[in-house]
């Protein structure tokens, strides 16, 4: 199977969340029908370029020496599994608690939104890739925060704006670090920094992008003490 395969399970979740747009509210069937196509075509998609996806695919080249490339390694093609596997579940999951909210269709978009995008992630072929594909699922991620609109979810959104985008910059920083002394971004075993010399800024630029993507991760959380009930009628 050619490596261009590779887009499919990214871009596919898209299609999917663009058909539940133009389904009406009140066309509970139908909405679920899309959201489980979906989900189950997705995985199948997953596991095929898993099991016979070889190769790198460039989707654009930023500048020289940056390029948003999918590859899957090892790591990379546990996750998507995990993905595969378990996404499917949890829309049936939520069918109990979404169908008959009236914020439902808004749901069900960024569900599948953010499917596509955490695909990405999983097949990233260096950080730049996943830098940007983390930056889109926050911008995906954003509105299943707020979907109630309420103060309560305004203020959690807000709060996770913040640490979202303090994540970004210190990512940010390390990679452009990092290319401004020629160091490769790709993701390849044993990693790419082999001198000995500069260790202590070396270490300082891994804290830093340690902390910036572990924030993304959800390895840096805030206990929040407010809850995100539905708003009354």
């Amino acid at each position: 199977m050619s490596e261009n395969f590779l887009i499919v399970p990214v871009l596919l979740p898209l299609l999917g969340a663009l058909g539940v747009r133009f389904i009406k509210l009140g066309n509970k069937r139908a909405r679920q029908a899309a959201v489980i196509l979906t989900t189950f075509c997705e995985a199948a998609a997953i596991w095929a370029a898993i099991l016979f996806c070889g190769g790198r695919y460039e989707i654009f080249e930023i500048s020289d020496g940056a390029h948003i490339v999918l590859a899957f390694d090892g790591l990379g093609k546990f996750f998507a599994g995990i993905i595969g596997l378990l996404w499917p579940l949890t829309a049936i999951y939520s069918f109990g608690y979404m169908d008959d909210n009236v914020y439902s269709t808004r749901f069900y978009e960024f569900f599948l939104l953010s499917l596509g995008i955490t695909i990405g992630i999983a097949e990233a072929g260096n950080m730049i890739t996943m830098y940007c594909f983390y930056e889109f699922l926050t911008l995906a991620t954003l509105p299943l925060i707020m979907y109630y609109m309420t103060k309560t979810s305004v203020r959690a959104g807000l709060k996770y704006l913040v640490f979202a985008i303090g994540g970004a910059a210190f990512a940010f920083v390390g990679m452009a670090y990092l290319m401004a002394e020629g160091v490769s971004l790709d993701f390849v075993l044993g990693g790419t920094v082999s001198t000995t010399e500069k260790v202590n800024t070396y270490l300082a630029i891994y804290l830093m992008m340690f902390f910036g993507f572990g924030v993304k991760a959800g390895i840096c959380s805030l206990r929040y003490s407010g809850h995100f009930s539905p708003p009354e009628e």
